[in-house]
C-alpha cells in the first residue's frame, strides 16, 4: 500500500549477472545476451524497458548492448554491456562465372573466368585461381585451385578441373 506524503525519487540499481564483453559474430542479427536486472527499493525489481543495440553487426569493433530500467513511480536507470564485433568466419561457398565446368582453347592467352564468394563481414571477395591461367599447356585435365580471403585472413578454396582443348 502506499505510504501518504511518500514519494518514490530512487531509481532502480542495475546489474548484469555477467560483465563480460559479449562477442557478436560479423553479419549475424544482434542477440541480447540476457541477465541484465534491476532491484528497486521500494518495488522489489524493475523490469527492463527498453533493450538497444549501440553497435554495427556488420561491421569488426566495438559497441554496447543498453538496458533500460523503469519502475512504478517512473525513475529510471541504465547499464551497458560491452560488445565486440568479431570475424571468425572464412568466405562462403565460391561461385565460377560461367559454372564449375572450365575449358580453355590450347594456346590462347585467355584468362581463366572470374570467381567470388560472399563473407559475411566483408561482403562479395573475389576468388583468385591457381595457377592464374593456363597459356602454354596442352590439351589435357589440369586442377585449378580458386580460394577466397576476407579481411581477417580467413579463406576458402574450391578446386576444380579445367580442360584445355584443341579445336
Amino acid at each position: 500500500l502506499p505510504i501518504p506524503g511518500f514519494q518514490d525519487t530512487v531509481p532502480p540499481t542495475p546489474s548484469l549477472a555477467d560483465t563480460s564483453t559479449h562477442v557478436h559474430e560479423c553479419g549475424s542479427s544482434p542477440v541480447d545476451p540476457g541477465g541484465a536486472s534491476a532491484t528497486d527499493v521500494c518495488d522489489g525489481s524493475a523490469p527492463v524497458s527498453q533493450v538497444t543495440p549501440s553497435f554495427d553487426p556488420n561491421n569488426i569493433g566495438t559497441g554496447t548492448f543498453d538496458y533500460d530500467f523503469l519502475d512504478q513511480a517512473g525513475n529510471q536507470a541504465s547499464i551497458s554491456r560491452n560488445v565486440s564485433v568479431v570475424d571468425t568466419t572464412a568466405p562462403g561457398t565460391i561461385t565460377i562465372a560461367g559454372g564449375p565446368s572450365i575449358q580453355v582453347e590450347c594456346h590462347s592467352s585467355a584468362p581463366l573466368p572470374a570467381a567470388s564468394a560472399i563473407d559475411a563481414c566483408d561482403g562479395t571477395v573475389a576468388a583468385t585461381p591457381s595457377p592464374s591461367d593456363l597459356d602454354g599447356q596442352l590439351p589435357g585435365s589440369y586442377p585449378v585451385t580458386y580460394t577466397a580471403w576476407d579481411a581477417q585472413f580467413q579463406s576458402n578454396s574450391l578446386q576444380v578441373t579445367a580442360t584445355v582443348v584443341d579445336t
